[in-house]
């Protein structure tokens, strides 16, 4: 917070973007005019803050079944290279400023 060329920060999840919208309200500075938060997630609890933290927005049904397939492929093969799996993520982005 210290450091004035810093103008945005990515969490890597929701949760810690959360915390670090805390830290830059504490040090005196504006969430989105002076310091971008944005997280990783999706969480529906980013809804509720204002204002808004912007964040991408993982697939969850589409990542736990691609996990689960890959848990599962790995206590069958154990020493076996598993192939790379990419997901569509959606960045929400929030408009509104502080006032």
């Amino acid at each position: 917070m210290k450091d004035e060329e810093v103008t945005a920060i990515f969490c890597c999840d929701d949760n810690l973007a959360l915390g670090c919208y805390q830290a830059v309200y504490d040090s005196g500075k504006k969430v989105n005019d002076e310091i971008v938060v944005i997280g990783f997630d999706g969480i529906e609890l980013l809804k509720s803050i204002r204002p808004q933290i912007q964040t991408l927005e993982i697939p969850f049904h589409e990542y736990a079944e691609i996990l689960s397939k890959k848990l599962v492929k790995a206590m069958a093969f154990p020493h076996q290279k598993q192939e790379d799996d990419y997901l569509k993520m959606k960045f929400i982005e929030k408009k509104e400023r502080t006032i």
